[in-house]
C-alpha cells in the first residue's frame, strides 16, 4: 500500500512506548494459542502430509484424515464465486442498475486478476486442517509524479516598497508615470498566451489494484471480544526480507535496522526457524481507526497512519472462519482432534494387518528319512504346476501314511481369522468417523441401484444438512470478501478506471437521446448524467446501501439439470405472458406501458443480464400508450354490445327462474322429487351467478380501461353511454 510515512527515522519516544505496547499485546494473545500453534496445529498438518520421523517409517497408517479432508474441499468450495450485484429493489431505477453492473464487473476482473481463487482454495484447507482460516484485502494504488501545469497569480503591491538609490532612468519614470505598474510574479513564474503558470510535480494514482491476499494460520491475532463486531484490534504478521522492505517506500528506513531472524516455513516445534525474513505486524486497532506497523526488535513504530480505507467496518479482512466454534473461547481447534482416537485405532489395525499379512507364508516340515541322493522332498515345493516327482520307496512311503504322513503345514488359519476380524473392527472404525464428521454415503457418491430417484433424493436431502452449514460458513466468508473490495472500490476508484474495468459505453446526453431515437443505441449504453448519478451512488455509503446489494452465488457444485429446468420455465412464462398480454395490447384492450411493467415485474425478480432488463424497459416506448379514434370506437362498440348481452341474460335468467318456480309447483306434490328439485334449482342458480358475474367483470374491465384512455387523451365520457 502507496501510503506517506509520518514517523520519523529515529523513532521518539512516543513511537517506541506505542510500538512496545502493540508488541507486548500481541505477544500475549499469542500466548493464549501457543499450545494450538506450536502443537496441535502442526501435528495435524504433518499427519495429514504423512511427514513421518525415522523410525515410523516402516509403519503402516491408515491416511483418514487426507481422504476425509479430500472429500470436504470439493463438497465446500469446488467452484469459483462470481459476485451477484443487483438493485436492493426491483423497481426502475437506471442509475442503481448502472452501479450495480460496474461494481459487479469491477468485483469480478479483480476476483479473476489477482487470484481469489487461490486464495480460497488455501483457505478451506487451513479450515479443514488448522480450524481457523482468513484472508486480507489489500488496496495497492500505482503512484507516479507528473508535471502539472498550475496558475500563477501576481504578487500584491506594497507601499512600503523602496526604491533602491540607483535606480534607472526607467526605473524612475515608471515610478512617476501615470500607467498601472507591472505586476509581479514569483520566481520560476513562466508566461504564455493563456497567462502566468508554474510547471509543480504532484503524486497522481494513475492505476487501482484490490487483492485479496491469503493471511497464514499461525501469522494472524486479534484482540479478546465476545462477538467479531467488538473486536477493538487484530494484527497480520507478514515476513519479508530485507530488499523487500527496501521496496517498500514506507518502511525503507528501517531496513537496515529489523531483525532478519525468521524463515517461511514452520520448524517442528511450532516455531520459526532462525532465516532471513523479518516479521511485521500490520496493526488495525478499530477504536482511533488507526494502521501501525511494528517489528520485533526495532524500538519504535515503522509505520503509522489514520484510517487508511475508510471501511465501513474498519478491518481490511472478514470474520474468521472456525472448523470447531464455541462462544466460550476463540481459541481454534482442528476437527482431527474429535476423532483422533478412532483414526489412532484405525492406524493401529492398519499395521497389524501388514504384519499378519506377512506372517502368511506356507511353512511345514517333513520327514528326513524320506530323502535320498536322487530325490530331496523340500524340491517338490519349487516344482511348477502339474509335474509329477518320481520318489523311490513308494510303498514305504504310503505304509507312513503317504506325503500327508511324512510332512506337515504350520497351521494360519487363525491369522486369516484375526485378519477378517480387524477388517470388521476397520469398517466399524470408518463408520464412525463417518458419523463424527457427517459424511455419508450418499456424500461420497455412492448408493444403491434398487433404490427409486425420491428415496435417493431424500436421502441426499438429509446427509446433506450436516454439510450445508460448512457451505454457508464459507459462502458468508466469500461474500464479505466481496463486500470489503466493493467498498474499496467505490471509495478509492475515479470514474475513468470504473468505466474502462466494467466496459460501459457512455455517451454525452444528446448523442444518446438522438441515438436512442435512431434505434441505433448498443445494448448496455448510458448516458453521461446516469454514469454520474451511478458514481454518486458508489461514493455514498448510505446511497450504496440504500441502492445496491452485494451477494455471491453458491460455490458448491449447481444442478446442471434443475438449472436447465428452471431456465425453461422461465422462458415459458414469459412466453405465455407474451401469449396472452399482445393480443390485449394489439387489440387497444391495455396499453403497452402496463403490459411492459407486469412483464419486468416478474423478469426482475430473476437473475438476467441488465442489457436484457433494458430492452424489455423499452419496450412499447416508441408506438405510444394513446389510442387512435378508431381503437376508441372499436372499445365503445365492445362496450354497447357487452351491455346488449347483460341484459340479455338478465332476461334469460327471469325465464329460466318462471319455469324453475312452475316445475317446482308442478312437482312440489311428489316428495321424492323434492330433493332433485331443489338441487337442479341450486345448480341452474349458481350457473347463472357464475355466468353475470363473469359478464360483470368483463364489463367492469372495458370500462377502466376506456376511462383510462380517454382521461390520457383529455377527453370526458361519452355521452348518453352508460354500462348496466
Amino acid at each position: 500500500m502507496q501510503m506517506q510515512a509520518d514517523a520519523a527515522t529515529q523513532p521518539s519516544t512516543e513511537s517506541a512506548e506505542t510500538a512496545s505496547k502493540w508488541l507486548k499485546a500481541i505477544e500475549e494473545r499469542r500466548s493464549k494459542e501457543k499450545t494450538w500453534r506450536t502443537d496441535k496445529a502442526p501435528a495435524v498438518i504433518r499427519r495429514f502430509r504423512d511427514e513421518r520421523s525415522t523410525g515410523e517409517s516402516d509403519a503402516s497408517k491408515f491416511s483418514m484424515l487426507w481422504a476425509n479432508t479430500e472429500t470436504l474441499k470439493p463438497a465446500i468450495f469446488s467452484r469459483m464465486p462470481i459476485a451477484d450485484v443487483r438493485r436492493r429493489f426491483t423497481t426502475k431505477d437506471p442509475a442503481a442498475r448502472t452501479a450495480a453492473l460496474m461494481l459487479e464487473r469491477a468485483i469480478s476482473y479483480c476476483a479473476d486478476a489477482y487470484d481469489l481463487q487461490d486464495t480460497l482454495d488455501r483457505d478451506v484447507e487451513d479450515y479443514l486442517l488448522p480450524g481457523r482460516a482468513t484472508c486480507v484485502i489489500r488496496y495497492l494504488p500505482t503512484i507516479e509524479k507528473m508535471q502539472e501545469r498550475q496558475k500563477v497569480e501576481a504578487l500584491p503591491e506594497s507601499d512600503d516598497d523602496e526604491k533602491p538609490a540607483d535606480s534607472t532612468r526607467e526605473e524612475l519614470q515608471e515610478q512617476f508615470s501615470d500607467a498601472p505598474p507591472a505586476p509581479k510574479y514569483p520566481d520560476g513564474t513562466l508566461h504564455d498566451e493563456q497567462g502566468a503558470y508554474q510547471m509543480v510535480e504532484k503524486e497522481q494514482v494513475v492505476y487501482h489494484e484490490v487483492c485479496p491476499d491469503y493471511v497464514p494460520w499461525d501469522l494472524f491475532v486479534f484482540g479478546e471480544c465476545k462477538t467479531w463486531k467488538k473486536c477493538p484490534w487484530l494484527a497480520i504478521g507478514a515476513l519479508l526480507t530485507k530488499d523487500e522492505v527496501k521496496r517498500r517506500p514506507d518502511y525503507a528506513h528501517c531496513a537496515n535496522d529489523l531483525q532478519y531472524t525468521h524463515t517461511d516455513r514452520i520448524g517442528k516445534d511450532g516455531d520459526h526457524d532462525a532465516g532471513h525474513f523479518a516479521l511485521l505486524w500490520d496493526v488495525w486497532h478499530k477504536a482511533s481507526r488507526r494502521f501501525i506497523v511494528v517489528s520485533e526488535g526495532y524500538e519504535g513504530t515503522i509505520f503509522e497512519q489514520d484510517d487508511p480505507l475508510s471501511l465501513e467496518g474498519f478491518y481490511p479482512c472478514p470474520e474468521p472462519m472456525y472448523s470447531v466454534r464455541n462462544n466460550k473461547t476463540w481459541e481454534p481447534k482442528p476437527e482431527y482432534l474429535l476423532y483422533q482416537d478412532q483414526a489412532r485405532e484405525l492406524d493401529i489395525i492398519s499395521d497389524r494387518m501388514k504384519s499378519l499379512i506377512e506372517m502368511l507364508k506356507v511353512r511345514g516340515g517333513y520327514d528326513s528319512a524320506v530323502d535320498n541322493e536322487q530325490f530331496k522332498f523340500a524340491d517338490i515345493m519349487r516344482k511348477p504346476d502339474g509335474s509329477l516327482v518320481p520318489i523311490a520307496n513308494w510303498r514305504a512311503l504310503m505304509e507312513k501314511g503317504g506325503l500327508t504322513g511324512v510332512v506337515d503345514f504350520l497351521p494360519f488359519d487363525q491369522i486369516v481369522m484375526a485378519i477378517e476380524q480387524l477388517r470388521l473392527r476397520e469398517q466399524e472404525l470408518k463408520q464412525q468417523i463417518y458419523e463424527i464428521t457427517g459424511m455419508s454415503d450418499i456424500v461420497r457418491g455412492s448408493t444403491k441401484a434398487s433404490e427409486t430417484l425420491g428415496a435417493q433424493q431424500l436421502k441426499a436431502q438429509y446427509a446433506g444438512l450436516r454439510i450445508s452449514t460448512r457451505q454457508q460458513r464459507f459462502q458468508r466468508f466469500v461474500r464479505e470478501i466481496f463486500q470489503i473490495m466493493a467498498e474499496i472500490i467505490s471509495e478509492h476508484f475515479d470514474p475513468e478506471t470504473l468505466k474502462l474495468m466494467s466496459g460501459i459505453d457512455v455517451y454525452p446526453d444528446q448523442a444518446f437521446q438522438m441515438m436512442k431515437q435512431q434505434k441505433k443505441l448498443p445494448a448496455g449504453a448510458v448516458s453521461e448524467t446516469e454514469f454520474n448519478q451511478a458514481i454518486q451512488i458508489l461514493r455514498s455509503d448510505k446511497l450504496r446501501g440504500f441502492k445496491v446489494d452485494i451477494e455471491t452465488d453458491s460455490t458448491i457444485p449447481a444442478d446442471k439439470q434443475a438449472e436447465q429446468e428452471t431456465r425453461v420455465s422461465f422462458l415459458q412464462a414469459i412466453a405465455g405472458y407474451l401469449g396472452q398480454a399482445m393480443p390485449a395490447v394489439q387489440a387497444g384492450m391495455i396499453p403497452a406501458s402496463i403490459a411492459r411493467e407486469g412483464l419486468l415485474f416478474g423478469v426482475r425478480a430473476f437473475k438476467v443480464g441488465s442489457e436484457f432488463e433494458e430492452v424489455l424497459e423499452q419496450l412499447g416506448e416508441d408506438e405510444g400508450d394513446a389510442p387512435n379514434p378508431q381503437q376508441l370506437a372499436q372499445m365503445q362498440q365492445q362496450i354497447q354490445q357487452l351491455t346488449q348481452e347483460n341484459q340479455q341474460l338478465k332476461q334469460g335468467q327471469q325465464v329460466d327462474m318462471a319455469k324453475v318456480q312452475g316445475d317446482l309447483s308442478i312437482k312440489s306434490t311428489q316428495s321424492q322429487g323434492e330433493l332433485a328439485i331443489k338441487a337442479r334449482e341450486s345448480q341452474q342458480q349458481m350457473a347463472l351467478d357464475a355466468q353475470k358475474a363473469q359478464h360483470d367483470m368483463r364489463l367492469d374491465s372495458i370500462e377502466r380501461s376506456l376511462q383510462m384512455l380517454l382521461q390520457k387523451m383529455g377527453v370526458g365520457a361519452p355521452q348518453g353511454q352508460t354500462v348496466q
